[in-house]
This record gives structure tokens, C-alpha cells and sequence, in this order.
């Protein structure tokens, strides 16, 4: 598999964050490839300097990719300030709740892009 054109880095409001984005992504290995790719940039930045949104509309993630971006969310996670994750319905909800479970991770689910960027955004 080659490296993907994907902009995993977006701004808002000035600010830098991560992008994983799912839309358009069919299949185990399409959703695994692009964990991947976004680990690997991930894992380049310093401890917890890392804000995320990951948008997971419209994708299907089944329970046996899931194992392996759990793998790749362990590794991953000490990068992390803060991330947000929209667009979940149904047993994909459910998976991602067992990712967060099983890496530790304080993701928090939200209904709009907005509302999820202000609080990746927000100042502590």
C-alpha cells in the first residue's frame, strides 16, 4: 500500500489539529491504512501536544479492524491533550467506546463539527 495524499494537519481558528477522517473509506483495510498513516504522523510530535478530531461519518469499522487501531491507539495516546470524535451511530458507537476503554483515552463524542472543535480549541 503507498502513503495517502491525505491532509492529516487542519487549522481552526488558528489552530493547529489532527484530522482522521473516515468519510469515503470502504473497507478493513482502507480504515487500517489511513490509523496507520495517522499514527505515524502522530506518533512524530511531542507528548501531550496532540488536539484530534476524528470523523467517523458514514464509516463501517468492523470488530477485527478494530483490534488493530486499538494497538495503534495505544501507542499513540501519550500524544494526545485532547480529542473529539463525530458522527457515530450504532455498533460503530459501540467499538469506539471499547477503544477508549481499552487505550485510556478521554475522547469525547459530539453531534457537530463546531461544537467539537470548540472544545479541542478551549483553553483548560
Amino acid at each position: 500500500m503507498s502513503k495517502s495524499d491525505y491532509q492529516f494537519w487542519r487549522y481552526y481558528k488558528g489552530r493547529e489539529f489532527m484530522h482522521l477522517g473516515f468519510e469515503g473509506l470502504v473497507g478493513d483495510e482502507a480504515i487500517i491504512q489511513r490509523c496507520v498513516e495517522g499514527g505515524k504522523e502522530t506518533i512524530k510530535r511531542p507528548d501531550k501536544s496532540v488536539i484530534a478530531l476524528i470523523h467517523i461519518k458514514g464509516a463501517t469499522i468492523t470488530p477485527s479492524a478494530m483490534r488493530i487501531i486499538k494497538k495503534i491507539g495505544l501507542t499513540t495516546q501519550p500524544k494526545f491533550i485532547r480529542s473529539a470524535i463525530i458522527g457515530n451511530t450504532g455498533l460503530v458507537t459501540i467499538l469506539i467506546q471499547i477503544y477508549i476503554s481499552y487505550t485510556g483515552s478521554k475522547m469525547k463524542f459530539f453531534t457537530n463539527y463546531e461544537s467539537a472543535m470548540e472544545y479541542l480549541i478551549a483553553d483548560e
